[in-house]
């Protein structure tokens, strides 16, 4: 597929035609409920923010192709689908870009997550942060697999992904699978990920301090994601209805 000037052009990674593009030539701000992919196509020095939401079940493939100095923030937010299945891959094939990329997963009952996440160093001096936190109660089930790759030229890269879930039930399950695959050893890696509870100290001192077990969870819940919402005009939207469904 050829692109205008100043796009993305990477005979590795080449723009595939399974959805219509979008290219992105100018600052822009989105939300976008998935219910099919989307290629995002970002020209060189250019920034935008996207919003992605999933509330409903989906099977949804996005990729973000990246030109030089581009800057992106993406933010995810999976609030209670039945069953989803979601792939996020960024193609970062041109020099000096930053990509920040913060996800949030919310479930319950017997509902069903499969979340994957490339993020491909091919250009230079990159960065890229990917974090997901996750919710999970009942017999819910979250499972991510996500995946850094550093080509063999893409020098002076920097690279994060890190998942932390928390389970409300013994029934609850949560999977993480982080991988990282390097062909230029000058760069700079790390992933992380982390299964557990609320911190049951944490919990009691609030308790002896007055605070109702609700109020508890609601402000652990505001702490859990946090890093996600910073910002956001409809954080306290989306904390009504995690707070609603839990």
């Amino acid at each position: 597929m050829d692109c205008p000037i100043n796009f993305h052009s990477c005979s590795t990674h080449k723009i595939q035609t399974d959805h219509i593009p979008f290219f992105v030539d100018d600052s822009v701000k989105l939300d976008l409920n998935l219910v099919d992919g989307y290629n995002f196509i970002l020209s060189k020095n250019h920034r935008a923010v996207i919003n992605l939401f999933v509330t409903e079940s989906v099977t949804t493939h996005i990729k973000f192709f990246c030109a030089d100095s581009v800057d992106l923030t993406v933010r995810l937010i999976v609030l209670f689908p039945q069953v989803a299945d979601i792939h996020i891959s960024v193609m970062m094939c041109g020099d000096r870009s930053n990509i920040d990329i913060v996800g949030m997963c919310a479930l319950t009952e017997q509902q069903s997550v499969v979340i994957t996440t490339q993020q491909i160093h091919c250009g230079k001096n990159s960065t890229s942060k990917f974090v997901l936190q996750g919710l999970i109660n009942d017999h819910a089930r979250l499972s991510y697999d996500g995946t850094i790759r550093i080509e063999k030229d893409a020098c002076g890269t920097y690279a994060l992904q890190n998942n932390k879930n928390i389970l409300l039930s013994s029934t609850a399950t949560a999977i993480s699978i982080p991988n990282i695959e390097v062909l230029n050893h000058d760069v700079q890696c790390y992933h992380g990920a982390a299964v557990g509870k609320f911190d049951l100290k944490q919990m009691q001192y609030m308790q002896s301090r007055g605070l109702h077990a609700f109020m508890i969870q609601q402000l652990l819940v505001q702490e859990l994601f946090a890093q996600v919402l910073q910002g956001y005009e409809k954080k306290e939207f989306i904390l009504q209805t995690v707070y609603e469904k839990i």
